[in-house]
């Protein structure tokens, strides 16, 4: 059994600039200018414990599956936890396309 931390996070898609009278009366008319892959926002996360399957090439594949999707249409996503077993991330079919992509590019040592 391997306990895996699961935190979410919000990353920007585009430049943009936020101001609002609804932030914390110090930020009050201050504009802040928010960059493309920016993370805007990230929750405490929770860890769970997941049984890893040694038929599997490593921790990473036996606890996560990526699959496309009809469903979904745009640049969010669907997470499942199916009984502490696998957790599935859903990614429309572009999004999937990307991710096989950027899989299969070497990294930079």
């Amino acid at each position: 059994t391997e306990k895996v931390d699961i935190s979410m996070f919000a990353i920007a898609t585009k430049d943009f600039s936020m101001e609002s009278t609804e932030f914390d009366e110090d930020y009050h008319n201050i504009s802040f200018e928010i960059e493309k892959y920016d993370i805007v926002c990230a929750n405490d996360g929770f860890n769970i414990r997941f049984k890893h399957d040694e038929s599997e090439n490593s921790l990473a594949q036996s606890i996560f599956s990526i699959i496309p999707t009809d469903s979904v249409n745009d640049d969010t996503f669907e997470v499942d936890c199916e009984n502490n077993r696998k957790i599935t991330i859903t990614l429309s079919n572009d999004n999937f396309e990307k991710l096989k992509i950027i899989n299969i590019i070497p990294l930079m040592s």
